[in-house]
Parts: structure tokens; C-alpha cells; sequence
């Protein structure tokens, strides 16, 4: 029988995609003030990315229940799956990885429950990866096996054009983002194994671009890439990133994605970065 594969909307998989690939998506949480939305469901994110700017509520989010994750587990079991490996953005940022680890002990059958060590579609890719080995017929520890075993391949750069967003949601101290927005200054970061760091600070937006895909080229070799480029509202620096890597690089998938509400409320409208895991 077929393994099941789940991963939260933090993954950023494209909803075509996932239906295509058989990737179930539970959604996170996103909040303004008192209002509660599921995240990609409820509220798009072009309606979410217009309010923001106007919203005095500060937008924040939660990760998904296990009783969501439940009903996820047994949605897969009712379609005739054995068992289940869910795939979580990274624990370090997330109770995502617990609630699901909560849920699979309730769980009718086996599941197992992979940290990405990212988020976007660094995870997004761990859970595809997850769901083809499963359509190759593999069992649930070799899918399992897999999805870790991309997980620490995969790689995440950003740029961000304010750090506005950031205060908003408790990311970075108040006065920090007030001098940064002063001084017009915009970080770029990475994220891989679960950690966060900051790859420079640049003045120019086009100057972010540029370093966001010199850090991809710097990291990557002449192996094939699978390749992400995600945005905040910002589809057109988001190709361009794409295009560019696509020149330098042999690109065997690429994806152009958009943070969903419960990730852009982190990070404001107008980020651009790359994703990508190299065979």
C-alpha cells in the first residue's frame, strides 16, 4: 500500500502542485488582532499583501494543531495509505514539529514525522521528494529516509526590503527596524540546517538581488538543482532571481512560489529569494 505525505503551509508547494505530486497541506494559522484565518484557505494572499500595509492589528501566526494534523493522518489512511511521513517546517522556528509528533502517537497507523530544517520550499521540496519516492513504491522508512536525506541538502537565501514587517511581528527589536528603515538598509539571510544568518546588509534592492544570487552560485556546483524562487507580492524580482541562476546553473525543476499570509506576516510585502537542493 501507498505511503502518505503531509507537510504544512509554511511549505509554500504550489496548490496545483501538491495536488499533483500528493502532498496534503494542513494549513498554519494567521492571525490579525482577534481575527483567525486558516492560512492559503480563507484569505488570499493578494488580499492578505494589499491590507497589510493599512492594518493597525499586528498580523502574526501559529502552527497547525495535532488535531489538524489528525485529520490529515486519517484523511490518508480513508484513501488506502499504510502509513504516513509528515514533513514540518523547521522545529527551530515552529511547534509545527511537535504538534505533528503529538498527532502521529493518536495516529491509526505509522507515521513519521521529518524536521525539513527550513522552511518555504527548502521544506517544499523535502516533502516532494518525499512523495515521489513514495510513487516509486518505496515503504514508509525509505520515504522517511529520503525526505532527511534531502533535508540537510536543501539551501534558502532572501532578501527582504524592509525590516518593517519584521518589528511588527517581534522578529527584530523595534529600534533596530526604525534605524535600518532609517538608513534604508536591507537584509539579506540564510537559512539551512535549522539556523538562521544574516549574509549582509545592502543599501540598494538591486544590490539584495545580486547578493541573493551570488550566494546560490557561491553554494552550488555543476550537479543538477532543483530550484525555488518564492516571493512576498513580488513575482517579477522573484523570475528574475529564477532566470538568472537558470543562466549560470543546470536547473532540472524550477518552481515560482508565493509566501503564503501566515509566512508574509513575518516579513512584509517584497521579498524575493531562492530555494534549491543540489542532486
Amino acid at each position: 500500500m501507498a505511503i502518505g505525505v503531509v507537510a504544512d503551509s509554511a511549505s509554500n508547494i504550489p496548490p496545483d502542485l501538491a495536488i499533483r505530486e500528493g502532498v496534503d497541506i494542513v494549513p498554519l494559522t494567521l492571525k490579525f488582532g482577534e481575527e483567525a484565518y486558516l492560512d492559503g484557505v480563507e484569505l488570499s494572499a493578494d488580499d492578505f499583501y494589499a491590507r497589510l500595509p493599512h492594518e493597525e492589528a499586528r498580523a502574526t501566526s501559529s502552527a497547525p494543531s495535532p488535531g489538524q494534523y489528525l485529520e490529515a493522518f486519517r484523511r490518508a489512511a480513508a484513501r488506502g495509505a499504510s502509513g504516513v511521513v509528515c514533513v514540518t517546517v523547521a522545529s527551530s522556528v515552529s511547534a509545527s514539529f511537535e504538534s505533528a509528533k503529538v498527532a502521529a502517537a493518536q495516529s491509526p497507523m505509522p507515521v513519521e514525522v521529518v524536521d525539513s530544517l527550513s522552511a518555504t520550499m527548502a521544506e517544499g521540496f523535502v516533502a516532494l521528494e518525499a512523495a515521489r519516492e513514495a510513487r516509486r513504491g518505496a515503504g514508509l522508512q525509505e520515504v522517511a529516509a529520503r525526505a532527511r536525506a534531502v533535508a540537510e541538502r536543501t539551501d534558502l537565501v532572501a532578501a527582504i526590503p524592509s525590516l518593517e514587517f519584521l518589528a511588527r511581528s517581534g522578529r527584530v527589536p523595534a529600534i533596530v527596524a526604525m534605524a535600518g528603515v532609517a538608513l534604508k538598509i536591507r537584509p539579506v539571510f540564510g537559512f539551512r540546517h535549522g539556523r538562521a544568518e544574516r549574509l549582509g546588509v545592502v543599501r540598494s534592492w538591486s544590490g539584495c538581488l545580486e547578493k541573493v544570487v551570488a550566494e546560490v552560485l557561491s553554494r552550488t556546483g555543476r550537479g543538477a538543482l532543483h530550484v525555488a524562487a518564492f516571493h512576498a507580492a513580488n513575482p517579477s524580482d522573484a523570475g528574475y532571481l529564477l532566470e538568472r541562476v537558470r543562466a549560470e546553473r543546470r536547473v532540472v525543476e524550477e518552481v515560482i512560489t508565493q509566501f503564503t499570509p501566515a509566512m508574509g506576516a513575518h516579513t512584509g510585502p517584497g521579498l524575493a529569494g531562492l530555494a534549491w537542493w543540489e542532486e
